[in-house]
């Protein structure tokens, strides 16, 4: 699909913001129905789609974060970066999920070779530096495979997390994740 205005319709939503497919990588989108929620572009790259939701009609604005975390360390950073720069500059509810191509304990990863500490440093340290939760999940462990038997070298990952602060979890403090199948991989890890 070269982009998502198929299922806009399919969907029945009234508008969209998205970041069309590249190669392998099947983009991100946030789509919504203007007569139930406003949103507001605020900024989107590559590895993420930032917007000011608000539910109609008078609930309070709240930055959402779709991220679809790039394959390569290197513009990883970068995302990490811009996320430490969005929560400098917005400080009210903020909720942030998607695929962040990274594993944050040994414990979310089955198969293959150990997590690199220093990779998983740095998402911890965009994590604490901009004080967000991860979210409760409920349902499968892991977010991604390799697809693989457990003879030819089978791994499973949670690469997939709703993070958010403590201003939007006031908001909705009984919400949870529910993972009900695992994904597959766009690219080398």
């Amino acid at each position: 699909m070269e982009n998502h205005a198929l299922l806009r319709v399919d969907f029945n939503f009234s508008d969209l913001i998205e970041i069309p497919e590249v190669g392998r990588a099947s983009g991100m989108v946030i789509m919504w129905i203007d007569t139930m929620v406003a949103v507001d572009r605020v900024r989107k790259t590559d590895q993420e789609l930032h917007a000011l939701v608000q539910v109609l009609p008078n609930h309070n604005s709240w930055l959402v974060s779709a991220i679809y975390a790039s394959n390569y360390v290197t513009n990883r950073l970068t995302l990490w970066e811009n996320l430490r720069s969005m929560f400098d500059n917005y400080k009210g509810p903020w909720l942030i999920g998607g695929d962040f191509n990274d594993v944050l304990t040994q414990d979310k990863k089955w198969g293959g070779r150990n997590i690199s500490r220093n990779r998983t440093s740095r998402f911890w340290l965009c994590i604490n530096y901009c004080n967000l939760i991860d979210l409760e999940f409920k349902g499968c462990r892991y977010t991604w495979s390799n697809h693989r038997n457990r003879r030819h070298g089978l791994i499973l990952e949670r690469l997939d997390r709703c993070l958010v602060n403590e201003a939007w979890l006031e908001l909705y403090p009984l919400v949870m994740v529910l993972v009900e199948e695992i994904g597959e991989s766009s690219g080398p890890a």
